[in-house]
């Protein structure tokens, strides 16, 4: 299983998919810092536009230092409402790992080798666990240093713990949107059309949780629940990542059993 998780990274940092998801989070964080300077500016020197912030948007902004910064990023990237480009960009992986390795005969030749079927699966999850650990923790770490340079030191260790949290807490959504398209790989259709209707279905989705109440059974509806408020840990955010465990561990079960009965990478 080591082995096909090393493949899988060298196949990952070969291609150029992640040089340009770290481009975009570069270049969305620091138009992050132009914003929320201006927001900040709006907010202290009481401008008619302020009143359209929420009172918790306000005090967030009156205390901005880096963590702040931090927490507040966290909107523009990971729990994006409506169109997140961070589940694009695992829509594009996952589609890479399982469906096209299916096309291209990769599958067959390691099954051939005598590596076993649910091996391979599992090899190829822990990599798409890994790679979406390694994206949010460098929109983490990012987001902690720029904002620091930008607007202060963090003035409390809770406020970055609570952005730790929230970040590695993204990891679980994430993965159910993994799970779904490693699903949709065990049908012998084109990698191309997997792939437009997994971003088809985040759209879809990502609008439905955003506006109406779906948020509360969908499998990234936790990614939606900062739409009208400031990032924190609360009630919602536990729930919806609980509610996509059990998306990931049905999902698990199901490719387990499909891959043991149906011979799909034949």
């Amino acid at each position: 299983m080591t082995k096909i998780v090393k493949n899988e990274f060298r196949k990952f940092f070969k291609g150029k998919i992640f040089i340009f998801e770290f481009l975009l989070i570069i270049g969305l964080c620091l138009l992050g810092v132009t914003a929320y300077k201006d927001m900040v500016d709006i907010t202290v020197n009481e401008l008619p536009k302020s009143q359209t912030y929420s009172e918790a948007l306000k005090d967030t902004l009156r205390s901005m230092d880096g963590a702040e910064f931090s927490k507040l990023f966290l909107t523009d990237f990971i729990y994006k409402s409506f169109f997140s480009f961070f589940l694009i960009f695992i829509v594009i992986t996952a589609v890479n790992v399982f469906s096209d390795d299916r096309e291209s005969g990769n599958m067959k030749f390691t099954i051939l080798t005598g590596v076993e079927r649910n091996t391979v699966i599992l090899g190829k999850l822990i990599f798409m666990v890994c790679s979406i650990f390694m994206t949010v923790i460098f929109n983490l770490v990012l987001s902690l240093v720029v904002g620091t340079i930008f607007f202060g030191a963090p003035a409390s260790m809770d406020t970055v713990l609570e952005v730790v949290g929230m970040t590695l807490l993204a990891v679980v959504p994430a993965f159910a949107i993994t799970v779904f398209i490693a699903l949709l790989s065990q049908i012998k259709i084109s990698s191309k059309i997997i792939m437009a209707v997994g971003i088809v279905f985040t759209f879809i989705m990502g609008v439905l949780d955003t506006l109406t109440g779906t948020s509360r059974f969908s499998p990234i509806g936790s990614l939606s629940v900062f739409s009208d408020n400031v990032p924190a840990i609360n009630h919602q955010l536990l729930t919806g990542c609980a509610v996509s465990a059990v998306y990931v561990a049905v999902g698990i079960a199901a490719m387990i059993l499909i891959s043991s009965r149906y011979e799909y990478y034949e």
